[in-house]
């Protein structure tokens, strides 16, 4: 396909990025018909992040590609970022997906969705100069392997902000029983922290889909 058939056609490309755009700035290099950038980051406030979006934004400029920021609430929690990289997935179908910016909880949420949801994902090596396409992983955890633990988590989904001896007796289970399994949620990293005052328990957003379960 010729370079202007590329620009006619046009693709959407997301990007995950920190204090160095140069991975996304060479993607764009060498994706020519890429036609709108929509990049995720940190806080704006931080100089750091300005100063690449500023880069990025010049970038874009001169190879005439939108560019559209959306900045994370908080670019250190797993489910802020899947859910945020979900829903602009699904409003973008982006073509690829560059996951070498940015926090690494924002790495590791990049991942995840495009392998949930198909998305090509790719690095740049800035070393040779050229894109890297990335495999899917299989999205499988340890935390899996137990069926009491599976469910528990379907039971939480289905009855998020129960409290733990209402979990335990709608599963048959003794309590200290279910405090095992939800230390091993936490542990995890599906489960928030303990909050003094409040027993409620509601699993972390993509907790269900890291585990593969409906």
């Amino acid at each position: 396909m010729s370079v202007e058939l590329c620009r006619l056609v046009g693709s959407v490309y997301f990007a995950t990025v920190g204090y160095t755009p140069d991975k996304v700035a060479g993607a764009l290099r060498a994706r020519s018909e890429v036609t709108r950038l929509v990049v995720f980051h940190g806080h704006e406030s931080n100089v750091g992040t300005r100063r690449a979006l500023d880069q990025l934004a010049r970038t874009c400029q001169t190879r005439g590609i939108e560019l559209e920021r959306v900045e994370l609430a908080d670019p250190f929690l797993l489910g802020v970022a899947l859910k945020t990289f979900r829903r602009a997935a699904e409003r973008h179908r982006p073509s690829a997906f560059n996951v070498s910016g940015g926090t690494n909880i924002m790495q590791v949420a990049a991942v995840l969705t495009c392998s949930l949801l198909g998305i090509q994902m790719e690095s740049y090596n800035v070393e040779v100069r050229g894109l890297q396409r990335l495999p899917p992983i299989r999205l499988e955890s340890p935390v899996a392997r137990g069926a009491t633990t599976l469910q528990v988590v379907r039971h939480l989904a289905r009855h998020p902000g129960q409290r733990p001896l209402q979990v335990a007796s709608a599963l048959g289970i003794s309590p200290s029983r279910l405090s095992y399994h939800l230390g091993r949620l936490r542990t995890a990293g599906l489960l928030p922290p303990r909050r003094a005052g409040d027993p409620r328990l509601i699993l972390l957003d993509g907790a269900q889909a890291i585990l593969g379960i409906s």
